[in-house]
């Protein structure tokens, strides 16, 4: 599973930005939300997820249910979204072997 703060890393790396202002302008946010992301301390929601998948071309599903398990004060809840991320990556391996 990844964590909001290891997507905020890799859009950082694809888009070569230095800055929480230049994440936060392809983000669509404010700066300081774009720091809290950055320093582990917020947690995308579903909007930004999406803007993450998109960004970083992945299934809009494993990012939700990464963000979904990030979110989840529940042990039940957290080891269910879990569990989906991992049939998600599953899922990916699986097509990747097919396909190559």
């Amino acid at each position: 599973m990844k964590t909001t703060k290891e997507f905020y890393q890799e859009i950082q790396k694809k888009y070569e930005l230095k800055s929480n202002y230049s994440v936060a302008k392809i983000m669509n946010c404010p700066e300081s939300t774009a720091s809290r992301w950055r320093d582990g301390k917020n947690v995308f929601d579903e909007k930004y997820s999406l803007i993450v998948a998109e960004l970083l071309e992945l299934n809009p599903a494993y990012v939700l249910a990464c963000t979904s398990a990030e979110h989840a004060k529940d042990k039940t809840a957290r080891d269910s979204w879990l569990n989906i991320v991992g049939m998600l990556e599953t899922a990916k391996k699986s097509l990747s072997t097919i396909a190559a």
